[in-house]
């Protein structure tokens, strides 16, 4: 057993990432508040075997269905999970062709196509007419959104876009997304988690002629990257780069795939639905599971807590959740959210459905945003667009919330020091309650 000790080394950090802060090191054997017993590790072993708990998806049996990143982790799970139903659905995996199926399965179409092309989506969809599309493709590295920004939102913002296209021209009944935990900040900088609060304001937009949800994951064990991280760094014997000594929940990814065909059923028009497992178990102590992987793999590689790499926010809105409500509801919704949700449906099955209208969206929002940045290639422009946009999309998502929880994510956000997101966060917020008193 590892015993572990927190000592503050005078040392920069390695590496020439510039988000690299003076390092706190993890040093072995002096602290006994951070044992390497390999509870994380099994934690997310066990993680991987979890199912949501939700009835088969039944009404999908022979319809023809097509997953758009069917290739991926989640994707291969669903596929899995439809094959077994009869009679089996007609299904369809469209790719780049990057990934192989896993396994591959000799009943489904396998097509080679980019969401980013809509001529492709359309041709692929037309050819197929899906009566459901589940779009799982993303670029979903954090930190690699903020170094290739301009690809990510090509790809999660343009790339949605074309889908739901294509869907509208073919005349596809239901379009389901996968969404992100990270959405559930009421604002944000970050390119990744901007580029989902825009796919979901995207599918919003379209859901007066599609039936149209997205279903919000967290940490998938199964395709983690700091899992990966963690195993090459011990076994190389390099330094484990941690951004903090949070905890950070987990889900398998056949939890997410139950919770994404789950939403194929229902809906009838009433909006976006956004979708969250709601009881995600205890998180995972992200030292603690450093420390185990490491001691694992009789490894000496110190663990050095470096600060937030650029991608992944430090810290949320402190309003973001309401006191009220926060404990009997997803932690990947926030508290607007919660207010939308249907409290009937909360013995009825174990994940929470928000309600969001399409409102009132500004026009040509999501066009001028793409011109502007991705068809110019312009990256200044995409930064400054984010910041620009970010209180516009806030607005929009607070149409119909309750003055009440919104005057209370304000006072609580009262007890801290606002940075300049926050401020801006705030600022929206006030703007809103102003106006229901007018």
């Amino acid at each position: 057993m590892v015993e572990m000790q927190t000592a503050a080394a005078t040392a920069t950090s390695v590496g020439p990432n510039s988000w690299l802060r003076p390092a706190e090191v993890i040093e072995p054997k002096r602290d006994l508040s951070i044992i390497a017993n390999g509870s994380a590790v099994d934690r997310m072993i066990e993680t991987q075997m979890r199912r949501l708990g939700v009835e088969a998806p039944n009404h999908l049996a022979g319809m023809r269905v097509m997953v758009i990143g069917g290739t991926g982790c989640v994707g291969a799970a669903v596929i899995a999970r439809l094959s077994k139903l009869t009679p089996r659905p007609l299904i369809v995996s469209v790719s780049r062709g990057l990934t192989t199926p896993r396994p591959e399965y000799l009943h489904v179409q396998y097509e080679i196509g980019d969401v980013r092309s809509l001529e492709t989506m359309r041709r692929l969809v037309d050819r197929h007419r899906p009566d459901v599309i589940l779009h799982l493709a993303a670029q979903r590295d954090p930190g690699q959104a903020e170094r290739r920004p301009l690809e990510t939102v090509d790809v999660n913002v343009r790339g949605l876009a074309n889908v739901i296209e294509a869907a509208k021209k073919a005349g596809v009944g239901r379009v389901v997304a996968a969404s992100t935990g990270k959405a559930f900040r009421l604002m944000t900088y970050d390119v990744y988690a901007f580029t989902k609060q825009l796919g979901e304001y995207v599918l919003a937009g379209a859901s007066q002629n599609l039936d149209v949800a997205v279903a919000r994951f967290t940490h998938i064990v199964d395709n983690s990257l700091i899992w990966r991280k963690l195993h090459q760094w011990t076994r190389a014997g390099d330094p484990v780069l941690l951004h903090s000594k949070n905890a950070f929940y987990v889900q398998s990814a056949m939890e997410a795939a139950d919770l994404l065909l789950a939403l194929t059923d229902g809906g009838n028009g009433v909006g976006l639905r956004i979708a969250a497992q709601r009881d995600l178990g205890e998180s995972v102590e992200l030292v603690r599971l450093a420390a185990d992987v490491r001691h694992r793999n009789r490894s000496q590689s110190p663990i050095e807590i470096v600060g937030h790499e650029r991608g992944y926010e430090e810290g949320f809105y402190a309003g973001t959740y309401d006191v009220l409500t926060a404990g009997d509801h997803s932690p990947l919704l926030n508290a607007i959210e919660v207010d939308a949700t249907d409290a009937t449906d909360a013995d009825a099955q174990p994940y929470d459905v928000a309600v969001r209208p399409a409102g009132d969206q500004p026009e040509g929002l999501i066009e001028e945003f793409l011109e502007r940045t991705v068809a110019q290639s312009d990256e200044a422009a995409l930064r400054d667009g984010i910041v620009k946009i970010s209180p516009a999309l806030l607005a929009w998502r607070l149409q119909g919330a309750r003055p009440s929880t919104v005057e209370r994510a304000i006072r609580a956000a009262a007890r801290d020091e606002l940075g300049p997101l926050h401020l801006a966060i705030d600022a929206v917020l006030r703007e809103f309650v102003i106006s229901t008193q007018s």
